[in-house]
């Protein structure tokens, strides 16, 4: 099963950042392309290491699904890559790749998006273990599920990574009172979940969302 969440933050719509398209698995598995539709353009059959996505319950992600096609139409090319942070690594200890997916990248774009701010500075980049920490339960070497992450998100916020830096050894660290006031201002309106069709992911992409995909 696999899933394909977008978040939404700020007054409006419209007010997020990018696409995001993460190989975020828990397993090893084997990947084939193009026959996946979510395989990553010009992949080959190839094995790819775990790095911690959970897949939700799929009664779960049903519950939020909407469709985006309606949402606008779908232009040709849309390249907001410009709005990314700098690639960051998780290393291997820890399998936080739900908490770099969801909060340094796609929140790091979305208030890049929305600010107008310079995502490549560490104070307006979001700490992938302020989330990581606080919905693996502290297991280091296990994953989370994307839906902990967004709700996390939607109720909390997150804090930046240079007042909450990330720590490829431990993940025992959890945010004091002053950390969660930081993270609370940037708290999401909402998420949801599409339909995994190349046509549903290009009509996030065309409105500017950051959309998460788990396998």
């Amino acid at each position: 099963m696999r899933s394909s969440s977008f978040l939404k933050t700020g007054a409006g719509p419209a007010l997020a950042a990018s696409m995001l398209l993460l190989a975020c698995n828990e397993n090893t598995r084997t990947v084939s392309a193009p026959e996946n539709d979510l395989a990553v353009a010009g992949a080959t059959a190839s094995a790819l290491p775990a790095m911690g996505a959970k897949l939700d319950p799929s009664t779960t992600m049903a519950a939020r699904k909407i469709s985006a096609t309606g949402m606008g139409n779908i232009p040709s090319s849309v390249d907001l890559s410009a709005n990314m942070p700098p690639i960051g690594n998780q290393g291997t200890y820890q399998g936080s790749c739900v908490g770099w997916a969801s909060a340094y990248a796609s929140k790091t774009m979305a208030e890049r998006m929305d600010r107008k701010w310079n995502q490549n500075l560490a104070v307006n980049q979001f700490s992938p273990s302020w989330m990581y920490n606080q919905i693996s339960g502290g297991n280091c070497p296990g994953g989370s599920y994307i839906s902990d992450a967004l709700n996390l998100l939607k109720n909390g916020g997150n804090d930046n990574i240079q007042a909450f830096p990330y720590n490829t050894n431990s993940c025992s660290a959890l945010p004091d009172a002053a950390s969660k006031a930081r993270a609370l201002p940037f708290a999401i309106k909402d998420w949801y979940t599409v339909p995994s069709s190349p046509d549903e992911m290009k009509a996030v992409l065309a409105q500017g969302k950051p959309l998460i995909i788990g396998f």
